[in-house]
């Protein structure tokens, strides 16, 4: 046999020594396709991923539609409304009617949509209150709705609408009809009107928006059915019952309700969206998103860093300049004042000291001398161009001076001498 052929060898193996050996506790031994639900719920809890489900109740026309369709667009949510339903399940049952997967499914789905056909025309458009319920309990009871969450657009209308549409189907059994946790909503919007403004509201709606589009009479209809279904127990107090938060909020005017202001209700009281994940495209734009956040950082900072540059090259200029002109000034002063106080010296050698030494020393460069400075102190007292006397007289004082300082320097001397003598004296006598 070629090894190639080993590849080919279809082996069933069966983890008999694993089960031996080991003590491996299994969560999901059965497979995948068996325990999927539980898959499923593991895997929205481990990630944060939890349903949000909202509900939105009031009479027609109060503006549901308008506040379910930004609810749903910012939680990316499910918007369920009767007549969507209705139409889904329509299309649903003929599509399985046209293409069964088996006879006894084609049979069930025929009876169904017929069924709902003929509820319709009997109560002229809208379906049987149970018929109504099972189609909603069976669309909250869906995949999407269960994981992602949904927004409910004016259902339940009644109390005992929203315990039958809300109850576990286990439960519902057994008797008890206890509320499901799976698909009970967490948050309740209510909103209310006076009837002259959902009157007027309606009359001044122009064509083809919808159920709010309908014919006065009919809308009067709705109405009167609302306020008498909800004279005794309304559907907000069964989610009183259970502690369920709710807001109610009442259109005291003609103006479509402040739906920036009842969003931040809801966002208020549900909080961020927790039930899904980004995107690849999210994640890509907001990957992109940050890589040009970060880019503008950089080229802001790189900016302010350049005009930070230049501001501090301008004021080392400027204090350079005025260091500069400082340092000229005090030279200048300095220079300023050597001349001022030289100048007395300068004006008596100029006029009293070089010409004569002028003179000696073209004499000295003529003559040139083996000994120059004896020569040009020799002729500087031949030329004297002071009187002779003068000088003489000069020269005698200073000799007087002199021998005055000598005799003065002597009588000190012995004066002191004759002090010593006396002290003497005195220490004889004692």
């Amino acid at each position: 046999m070629l090894e190639i052929d080993s590849l080919r060898v279809n082996l069933r193996l069966d983890g008999v020594l694993v089960r031996e050996l080991f003590e491996v506790n299994w969560r999901y031994e059965s497979g995948l396709v068996t325990n999927i639900e539980q898959m499923v719920e593991e895997y929205r809890q481990i990630r944060g991923l939890e349903p949000v489900r909202v509900c939105v109740l009031g009479p027609p026309a109060v503006g549901k539609t308008t506040v379910s369709k930004l609810i749903a667009e910012h939680y990316k949510i499910h918007h369920l409304t009767v007549k969507d339903t209705i139409a889904e399940t329509i299309s649903r049952l003929e599509e399985a009617v046209k293409e069964p997967e088996s006879e006894e499914s084609a049979t069930e789905a025929q009876e169904l949509l017929n069924n709902l056909k003929d509820s319709m025309e009997q109560s002229g458009g809208s379906l049987d209150e149970q018929l109504l319920v099972k189609l909603m309990k069976e669309k909250l009871m869906s995949n999407p709705c269960r994981n992602q969450g949904y927004v409910l657009d004016g259902v339940p209308e009644t109390y005992d609408q929203a315990k039958e549409l809300f109850s576990d189907s286990e439960t519902e059994v057994s008797g008890t009809n206890v509320p499901s946790a799976k698909i009970t909503p967490e948050f309740v919007l209510c909103l209310d009107a006076p009837d002259e403004i959902l009157q007027d509201r309606v009359m001044n709606m122009p064509e083809g928006l919808g159920e709010h589009s309908t014919v006065y009479e009919l809308f009067l209809q709705r109405l009167s059915k609302y306020r008498d279904d909800n004279k005794g127990d309304e559907a907000e107090d069964f989610f009183d019952e259970l502690d369920i938060p709710s807001t109610c909020r009442e259109i005291t005017n003609d103006d479509e309700p402040d739906s920036m202001m009842l969003m931040q209700m809801v966002t208020d009281a549900v909080g961020k969206p927790r039930n899904y994940g980004p995107t690849n495209l999210e994640m890509e734009e907001e990957e992109r998103r940050k890589t040009e956040e970060k880019m503008r950082r950089e080229n802001q900072q790189r900016v302010q860093e350049e005009q930070k540059e230049i501001e501090e090259a301008r004021q080392r200029a400027v204090r350079w300049e005025e260091w500069r002109k400082g340092l000229e000034q005090v030279r200048q002063q300095e220079q300023d004042l050597l001349e001022a106080q030289s100048a007395p010296m300068k004006n008596y050698l100029m006029e009293h000291v070089m010409p004569t030494l002028t003179k000696g020393l073209i004499e000295c460069c003529m003559e040139q001398p083996l000994d120059p400075v004896d020569f040009l102190a020799e002729y500087l007292f031949k030329n004297n161009p002071y009187d002779a006397e003068v000088t003489s007289l000069t020269l005698t004082d200073l000799d007087q001076k002199e021998e005055d300082e000598e005799k003065d320097k002597e009588e000190v001397e012995v004066e002191g001498e004759e002090e010593e003598e006396e002290e003497a004296d005195c220490s004889d006598e004692d």
